[in-house]
């Protein structure tokens, strides 16, 4: 990824220059300002979640869990997953 948006950067310079007189042996390049979807997914960020209105009074109620995606390299014996058990109430 790191890679593709350097590219993406010298591609940007590249304009920059050919728009200038500094330069002239660039064809004139055609420039479209358009964000790629991967960079837009990357740059957003979540909503918050909306303030519960219950509340768990006692252990074990009400319990959320995450299971996280598959990891690239096996973590502990070659485990891929991670699951997470949160209880409301502690």
């Amino acid at each position: 990824m790191k890679a593709l948006q350097e590219k993406f950067n010298k591609l940007n310079f590249l304009y920059e220059l050919s728009k200038s007189a500094i330069i002239s042996c660039f064809l004139k390049l055609i420039y479209v300002d358009k964000i790629c979807k991967t960079c837009q997914l990357q740059k957003q960020t979540k909503n918050k979640f909306s303030q519960s209105t219950s509340i768990s009074t006692s252990l074990l109620q009400l319990i959320h869990g995450n299971i996280c995606k598959p990891f690239k390299h096996p973590i502990y014996n070659g485990v891929l997953y991670f699951i997470m058990f949160i209880d409301d109430h502690t």
